[in-house]
Order: structure tokens, then sequence, then C-alpha cells
């Protein structure tokens, strides 16, 4: 049986407590854990969190001793994982109810080391179209193809790369991603399985650390 585990990053997400339970409630019984790794949110914060996953016994809570920033967050979630693949989401992100049997399928039958699958900033409308590419080559740093909820990785060749980079605030995703290209290839899922904050929604929210562009 293929163990794979999903890292949800927090950080005073208090507008999306209820996306959070969502997908919680969606799928505590897909993934092999539920690893929600907080960076050093306030304590009103965290005590709203956990009153409202309070139900499900299973997820795994994690804290940052300080503000840290999302590569550290992350990192912490990949260290405790014991998963064969891991996958990440973000409080923001909306995703469709298959993706998981989707993803899971094409694991499956392909065993990729590194899976993408395609996102959409509009409403998220899932087609089965049954398409994959093999990426290789370069990466194009101004148009992106890769998202991080969109992201599912082994979790021995992020532990073989160091993981993300803590030392980066911004674009720490696509750094990662450069150093995972020059290894491997990377399986594409032609279908678009989550919605991301667009860029008005990401200027509305400060505490989105994707939303300094400029800085990225």
């Amino acid at each position: 049986m293929i163990t794979h585990d999903i890292i949800i990053t927090t950080y005073n997400s208090y507008r999306y407590l209820d996306n959070i339970y969502e997908f919680v409630f969606n799928n505590i019984k897909k993934y092999s854990r539920i690893i929600i790794v907080d960076d050093c949110s306030e304590n009103k914060f965290l005590a709203i969190l956990k009153s409202r996953l309070m139900p499900f016994k299973s997820i795994i809570f994690l804290e940052t001793k300080a503000n840290l920033g999302p590569s550290a967050a992350r990192n912490l979630g990949i260290k405790f994982s014991n998963a064969e693949y891991i996958s990440f989401h973000d409080p923001d992100d909306y995703v469709c109810k298959e993706r998981f049997d989707i993803i899971s399928f094409y694991i499956k039958n392909f065993k990729p080391k590194i899976l993408f699958h395609d996102f959409t900033t509009h409403q998220l409308k899932v087609e089965f179209n049954n398409k994959y590419k093999i990426h290789s080559g370069f990466i194009y740093l101004f148009k992106s193809l890769y998202v991080t909820p969109a992201f599912t990785c082994k979790r021995v060749l992020l532990e073989e790369i160091g993981g993300y980079d803590e030392n980066i605030r911004y674009a720490e995703d696509l750094d990662l991603y450069i150093k995972l290209k020059t290894l491997h290839n990377f399986f594409f899922i032609n279908q678009k399985l989550v919605r991301i904050s667009n860029k008005e929604e990401r200027t509305q929210n400060n505490n989105h650390l994707s939303s300094n562009l400029n800085l990225m």
C-alpha cells in the first residue's frame, strides 16, 4: 500500500478557517496522515483552529518556535512524515473532491517521483481527460507552470536535497523545483484540480506569504 501524507501550513489564517475545516473533513480518510504545521500564529488563532478540528483525532499538529516562513514550516512537516509521498496544501486553496483519487491513480500506475497537476485562479471545474506529459529540460521563470498546492513528491527526494531553503522567504518553491528538475523529470497531469488565489486576492490578504510578487 502506498502511503501519502499531506502537509498544511498555517499562519494566522483566520479568514480561511472554514476552508481548512472543509478540506480536512473531505480528506481525513484519504491521506495516510494530515499534518498541520503552524508557523507561530497568535494563541487566539491556534485555539480556534484546534477547537474546530477537535473531532478529527488523527490530525498531527506541529508548531514552529518562531515565525520562520513557509520553508521552515514545510520542512518541519517533511521531517515528521514517514510516508512514501508528500503533498502540500495552503489554507486559501480550494481543491476538487476528486483530486486525491486522480493523483493516486497516476501514482499507482506510473509511479512518478515528482508529480504536478494543472491549476486555475478561476472557478474550479474538473473535466476528466486522462492526459499527461513528461516535463524535461528548462523551468520557465516568468510563467509558472508549477505551484505548491499542485505538487506531490517522493519524500526521500525532498530529504536528499535538504527540503526547502529556509533562508529564502520568497519564491522558495521555485528554488526547490529547480533543484529537483536538475535530477528528475516532472510528471504533469493536464487537469486543473486546485484553485489558487488570484493576484487581487493575494493583495487583499496581507498574511499570504506569496503576496509580494516584486520580491519574488
